[in-house]
């Protein structure tokens, strides 16, 4: 998901607000999927998302990329990887999902 959802440019955003909706984000979660497919992308917000919902709210995490799978800070925290979004969600569906689905 994008960290301006649409909202303005990057010089329009007040950084700590979009950063503390992401905390909220995560609070709230049951499990994150988190897209890393872009080969030229740093992805600091993700990763920055992942070890928060590991560590602090310990969150399982699973990782949707093509070319990341391998690195040791996706192996130490992602639960699992996948190469498409529908692999990963059907993981989650299946392993994680209850009678009444993921909220």
């Amino acid at each position: 998901m994008s960290p301006f959802r649409g909202r303005g440019k990057c010089e329009d955003r007040n950084y700590k607000e979009i950063v503390e909706r992401d905390l909220r984000d995560i609070d709230r979660a049951e499990i994150v999927l988190a897209e890393m497919t872009q080969e030229d992308h740093p992805y600091i917000g993700t990763s920055m998302e992942i070890m928060y919902a590991a560590e602090v709210r310990k969150i399982p995490i699973v990782v949707w990329t093509t070319h990341l799978k391998d690195h040791f800070w996706i192996k130490k925290y992602a639960c699992r990887t996948y190469s498409t979004v529908e692999e990963a969600c059907k993981y989650i569906k299946e392993f994680w999902g209850t009678k009444e689905g993921i909220r």
